[in-house]
């Protein structure tokens, strides 16, 4: 049956174009259904070894800015799929290996004999309901689970101890979390741990605004044929090979250092893995156009076009944590710097521009104007129109340590 459209990833983004989600977070949402709906089913032989599509992906962004409503669309597309298994969206880190050891799948490719596996796709709206505190354990059982290594485990029971493996799991999580919560529940150190190489940390702080009194915008006969798209996603299997073309591209780009490549200390770990992440997003985008398992070189592009433009965001993530602790330092910092200004510029206000970026490096940017306002309505700056400067700051009569 031949596909609808021509990119599924682009029509998830047309679909959701209406809504209050960031638009790089319909991205990453259509991405990751992709990812899932591929299960075990297809992969690519590289260095002697089988990589399958499966993706951890989280969208990170303030409280309000649209997660949820994403979720919503995937786990009923998801569960549009005949014979997949989607967790329950209260799924939590106790129940997901059994969830998980219950989602049984067989592949079976013509003249070979038929292969059972275990995949199940994870849609929660909050990260914290999924992982409610750091569990060293527990991360290190889904980072196993997530290169497709066999699993086994062993409980007492009522009876006696109860043994079980899983020769071929595999998982697809997607969920949504804010800052505060990831800074909250992980540690430091989480960032040297294998875990969280495998993550793409998608960020974004747009707020798409919409009227209160807007219709229904939704194209549901697009969305229908988006299900019948992904349903034939969904049934393709076998080995995905590469063009020429698309190998030379490839093999160039990493043997050429996977530039550009993210610089942020926190990122060192992941960059060791950006190359399985472009091959893994390279099958995305293949499968997102075609039922061809022929890997062609636009989906390289296509593929880098998107890793970029998520890692461009990533730095974001780490400031927006740091700032959940330190606004008190930072407004301690802007106080300080509006009325060494005023000193050494003989009483000249500070313009807002210098304010602007002084924060710029401090904290993210959908903060700044929120800390300005606090600032100014506190009575610790004055904000005045001035001619020449445009708008600009001077010390008002409170202190920092009055706020």
């Amino acid at each position: 049956m031949s596909r609808h459209s021509k990119s599924w990833v682009n029509s998830f983004v047309e679909y959701t174009k209406h809504g209050t989600s960031p638009t790089l977070f319909c991205k990453w949402a259509a991405i990751a259904t992709v990812a899932g709906a591929l299960e075990r089913r297809v992969g690519v032989y590289t260095r002697q070894s089988m990589l399958y599509p499966n993706l951890y992906t989280i969208l990170i962004s303030p409280p309000g800015v649209g997660k949820t409503a994403l979720t919503k669309i995937i786990s009923e597309l998801w569960g549009s799929l005949p014979e997949h298994h989607v967790a329950p969206s209260n799924a939590s880190s106790a129940s997901i290996i059994d969830d998980l050891r219950n989602a049984t799948r067989s592949l079976t490719v013509t003249g070979q004999k038929p292969e059972d596996f275990n995949s199940l796709k994870i849609c929660s709206n909050e990260l914290q309901v999924l992982l409610p505190q750091y569990d060293s354990s527990m991360m290190g059982k889904l980072t196993d689970i997530y290169d497709g290594h066999p699993y086994s485990e062993s409980r007492r029971g009522g009876e006696g101890k109860n043994t079980f493996s899983l020769a071929r799991p595999q998982i697809n999580i997607i969920a949504g979390t804010t800052p505060a919560q990831l800074n909250s529940g992980m540690p430091e150190g989480i960032w040297n741990h294998g875990f969280m190489s495998r993550v793409f940390l998608i960020f974004s702080s747009e707020l798409r605004r919409r009227s209160l009194f807007a219709g229904d915008e939704q194209d549901e006969t697009l969305f229908t044929e988006m299900k019948q798209d992904l349903r034939s996603i969904g049934a393709m299997n076998g080995r995905m090979t590469f063009t020429e073309e698309a190998a030379n591209t490839i093999d160039a780009w990493q043997l050429g250092g996977c530039v550009p490549e993210p610089n942020h200390p926190k990122l060192y770990n992941y960059n060791t893995r950006r190359t399985a992440h472009m091959l893994k997003l390279m099958m995305v985008a293949c499968a997102s156009r075609t039922d061809s398992l022929v890997i062609e070189e636009q989906d390289f592009q296509t593929a880098l076009e998107w890793m970029i433009e998520a890692e461009a965001h990533m730095p974001e993530i780490f400031r927006s944590m740091k700032a959940d602790t330190s606004d008190a330092k930072v407004i301690e910092d802007v106080w300080h710097l509006v009325q060494q200004w005023g000193i050494r510029q003989k009483g000249k206000p500070m313009p807002r521009v210098g304010l602007i970026r002084f924060m710029q490096g401090r904290v993210p940017s959908y903060q700044i104007e929120t800390i300005i306002k606090t600032m100014v309505d506190s009575g610790m700056i004055v904000v005045k129109s001035y001619p020449k400067v445009g708008l600009a700051f001077t010390i008002g009569e409170a202190a920092p340590n009055e706020y």
